[in-house]
């Protein structure tokens, strides 16, 4: 039976995922400049790196 709310909801995740993927809203520009900000106040302390996905 379908579910009209959790369709809804993952037509806007996928929405969302195109916006991010896409970077439309600066998200990468965004999270360096929130990760510049936290090293300088709090230095590297090695737990931030599991707040974002792993890029190599």
């Amino acid at each position: 039976m379908p579910d009209p709310a959790a369709d809804a909801f993952f037509a806007a995740w996928r929405t969302y995922r195109k916006i991010v993927d896409t970077n439309y809203m600066y998200h990468r520009e965004i999270g360096e400049r929130i990760e510049e900000t936290l090293r300088a106040a709090f230095g590297n302390c090695g737990l931030a790196r599991f707040a974002r996905p792993h890029v190599e």
